[in-house]
């Protein structure tokens, strides 16, 4: 019995609740509004199927008519009025939602969507325009999509209240959708995709003082479950007049993510939050910030144009702001700041790997700045025209790794940053700075050339400043052109390897510092150089540097206490007339000069001087030092440089030419002899030898010689001897004929007149008889010239070691004992054994003249 009553109980509960679930499932209904006119949501005779509760789907789908549904509210008295339905569709209809808010007293209303699911749609199905506007104080749902499906159409109009959404908020599924908040409405959502698949089109715009969007993470044009690249849709966000948009602190959105994304923020309308505009291959993203009072509020890195087949557009215009941490313009990226007013500030840093653009008053600021990072193609910053300004807190680095940045200062833009460094990687970096107003201005160290090649150019009246500045070791360049350009440096300035172009009227002061020339670089040009210069490398005066034709020669100016020039310093002028610093080159120093290295001189354009010319080439306060070197060009045959008044004047001449002056010494001598007999610079023949035989003894500037029966006064061997191989030797009383111990001679060196004789050993060390020593039998003559340079008398001992001229190196006659000498001895024994051989030579070669005649 007992186990029947159980059963019969069990059976019972079994019964009622399937009563219950047939009960629920039955009361879960679809109603459809059944009137084209207004009413109240709560009049049952409104709807087909009654008033919809929290279990049941409210459609309105009457054809596009609109109509009003008023929500009843409570009163301040009554609890509030909380309304319930499960779905709501709205398919192809124009319906607005309001509660009575005539009275005073009333309390708002509120309309909840339970479903979990896609509560709310507007817009669902192809051919179908779904319109909802709502001013319900709230209005809340679970996920709602406007322009759900391909072809259809949907609205939704917020106007005052909050639409608050605790799942998604997809504007423009596969359809076109469209959201408007306006009149201080409030939507929140927890995502929210504009435009999300292909083919989706989404719209949302947000209007007026108070009007806001809240949502954690956004995405315009595209999402992650978008399929593909170039998947996504596009979708357009306007935030304008007062209104408001917060995507948080904690998450990254999208301009652009797989599709086409644009967010417009216009006329006071504020966006606060972390974006990437143009995310993934194939997105677009476009960012317009303009007006005064509209900003973006940025929380993390900025990325513009994001991959390499995207295209990311930020433009700041007409006083709007960005402001954020950091920014990084990427090789598919642009940014424009145009207009007064306009900034866009990155507390942190700033990285242009394509392009950006500062004009017509707008402004940047950066912590530290790189123009080139990582792009593979040029990247470029412009700062152009008056008011327009980018103000770097810490470093400026112009072309990093390999990647070529140019900066752009131009019409009275102004660049400012703590220290700049062009050529930060292998494929260089350029400044160019140009125009009256426009400057440029480096608190610290300007590196122009540290890792890569490195260009400056300051013109049209412009100016550069900085603290210190070197250049290379990267070979770089360097122009300063124009009246009133001027690079200015507070410390040295230093160039390594490059060159520095100072050009018509510019100038380059170092104020407290020194201006060095490298070894491996260059200065020209007809500025002024104004500051201690010291000349390791080389100074070209005028344009065109290194050229001979075409050449545009020029004065090049040093206003400072000195102009030093080193031993490895050359001073380069081209002559190509005889106007100062028209035709030729100068080089004018207003202080001291100290000169060392080398002058070298060269014709261009075609110019041969004529005797009479005068070229004022150097000018100083005071001078002390000579050239070096001095290299001169060839002149018209019978003329020659006279450079007597080069350290008086500063002035190099043209002259007649000395006949005979064959090493161009200003005298004619033995000297000459030996370069007519060698073949140095003149060629060696009869009329040669006549010619220098004719002059000999003549100075510059000196009558022409005494003729005796046709011929010069030949000189006497041993005049000849004392200035060709013997004024070193010193006065010669000994005997001439002496016999030596050859065995213990080794090499013998006698040097003259800066050439060497070597007279070789007779016989092995130490063996064989005591022979008489005859200079006769050595070729002189060709041993002379073809000897090379020593400065003093010398030969070597027994082995092989060189002695210097007061050691007693010659032995006597008796050969047994070794008996030593004087040194100087030898010397003198050798010297009028040469004397005598050469009188032979130069009657021999007298006899031969005759002969040839």
């Amino acid at each position: 019995m007992r186990r029947r009553s159980t059963l019969r109980a069990g059976i019972r509960v079994l019964a009622i609740c399937m009563m219950l679930t047939v009960s629920s499932a039955a009361h879960a209904v679809t109603t459809s509004w059944n009137t084209d006119v207004s009413g109240l949501f709560t009049t049952a005779a409104n709807w087909d199927n009654g008033v919809p509760d929290s279990d049941d789907t409210a459609i309105f789908n009457r054809g596009f008519v609109g109509y009003t549904v008023t929500f009843p509210g409570g009163t301040i008295f009554e609890p509030p009025v909380n309304y319930a339905i499960n779905y709501l569709r709205v398919n192809n209809n124009h319906v607005n939602f309001v509660w009575n808010d005539s009275f005073p007293l009333q309390a708002s209303p509120s309309l909840s969507v339970l479903n979990p699911d896609v509560s709310i749609v507007v817009g669902e199905n192809a051919g179908e325009v779904g319109i909802l506007g709502t001013t319900l104080a709230s209005f809340s749902g679970a996920n709602t999509s406007i322009g759900r499906a391909p072809g259809a159409n949907g609205t939704l109009n917020v106007v005052g209240g909050t639409f608050s959404m605790s799942g998604n908020l997809d504007v423009g599924d596969s359809g076109t959708g469209t959201l408007n908040v306006t009149n201080g409405g409030d939507v929140v959502s927890s995502l929210s995709h504009i435009g999300q698949f292909t083919g989706g089109e989404g719209h949302v715009t947000v209007s007026g003082t108070g009007s806001s969007i809240t949502v954690p993470q956004l995405y315009l044009g595209g999402s992650p479950s978008s399929p593909g690249s170039s998947g996504g849709g596009a979708g357009t966000l306007t935030i304008q007049d007062g209104g408001t948009v917060s995507t948080g602190t904690e998450a990254q959105s999208y301009i652009g993510f797989r599709g086409s994304g644009a967010l417009n923020i216009q006329n006071g309308g504020s966006f606060s939050g972390s974006a990437t505009i143009s995310f993934d291959h194939g997105s677009t993203g476009t960012v317009m910030v303009t007006g005064p009072g509209s900003q973006w509020i940025e929380y993390s890195q900025l990325d513009v144009g994001q991959s390499s087949n995207s295209t990311g557009t930020l433009t700041i215009l007409n006083g709007g702001l960005v402001s954020g941490s950091s920014s990084w313009v990427r090789s598919t990226g642009t940014a424009t700041v145009s207009g007064d007013g306009s900034t866009w500030n990155n507390s942190l840093g700033l990285t242009v790997d394509s392009n950006l653009t500062i004009d017509d008053g707008g402004s940047v600021t950066s912590g530290t700045a790189d123009i080139g990072l990582l792009s593979s193609t040029d990247s470029s910053v412009t700062v152009a025209g008056a008011g327009s300004q980018w103000t770097i807190a810490g470093e400026l680095r112009v072309g990093r790794f390999f990647s070529r940045g140019t900066l752009n200062v131009t019409n009275g833009g102004i660049v400012s940053s703590a220290a700049a460094l062009l050529g930060a990687g292998e494929e260089g970096g350029t400044v160019n700075v140009d125009g009256p107003d426009s400057t440029w201005t480096i608190d610290g160290v300007l590196d122009v050339g540290a890792f890569g090649p490195g260009t400056l150019s300051i013109t049209g009246g412009s100016t550069v400043s900085n603290g210190t500045a070197f250049v290379g070791p990267i070979s770089s360049a360097i122009t300063v052109d124009g009246p009133g350009s001027t690079w200015t440096s507070e410390g040295d300035l230093i160039i390594d390897s490059g060159e520095l172009m100072v050009s018509d009227g510019a100038t380059v002061a170092v104020n407290s510092g020194i201006l060095e020339i490298g070894q491996a670089s260059r200065v020209a040009g007809d500025g002024l150089l104004s500051g201690i210069v010291i000349n390791r490398g080389l100074i070209n005066p005028g344009l065109n540097p290194g050229a001979m034709t075409g050449v545009t020669t020029g004065s090049l100016d040093v206003d400072g206490l000195y102009y030093i020039q080193s031993s490895t310093g050359e001073l380069q002028i081209r002559l190509a007339g005889t106007t100062p610093g028209t035709d030729y080159d100068q080089l004018q120093v207003n202080g001291a000069v100290t000169l060392n290295g080398t002058l070298s001189v060269a014709l261009a354009n075609s110019f041969a001087p004529s005797a009479g010319n005068v070229f004022d080439i150097l000018d100083w306060g005071s001078l002390s030092g000579t050239f070096d070197t001095l290299q001169l060009p060839m002149l018209a045959a019978g003329l020659e440089w006279d450079t007597s008044h080069l350290y008086v004047t500063g002035v190099l001449s043209v002259v007649p030419m000395l006949p005979g002056d064959y090493n161009d010494d200003g005298a004619v001598d033995a000297a000459d002899y030996v370069a007519w007999r060698k073949g140095v610079g003149v060629a060696t023949t009869p009329a040669n030898y006549d010619l220098w035989r004719t002059n000999f003894g003549r100075t510059a500037g000196s009558g022409a010689s005494v003729s005796t029966n046709g011929f010069s006064q030949v000189p006497e061997p041993a005049s000849v001897m004392l200035i060709v191989a013997g004024i070193v030797i010193g006065r010669l009383t000994v005997s001439r004929r002496r016999r030596y111990d050859t065995a213990a001679l080794g090499a013998f060196f006698l040097s003259f007149g800066g050439r060497r004789l070597r007279i070789p050993r007779v016989g092995p060390p130490g063996q064989g008889p005591v022979e008489r020593f005859n200079p006769c039998k050595i070729p002189l003559l060709d041993s002379i010239l073809g000897s090379s340079n020593e400065s003093s008398a010398h030969w070597r001992d027994n082995a092989g070691n060189f002695l210097s001229a007061d050691q007693h190196l010659f032995r006597g006659s008796d050969r047994d004992n070794r008996r030593r000498t004087d040194a100087s001895e030898p010397a003198a024994l050798v010297g009028v054994e040469l004397q005598h051989c050469l009188k032979r030579h130069l009657s021999l070669a007298e006899r031969r003249r005759r002969r040839q005649h």
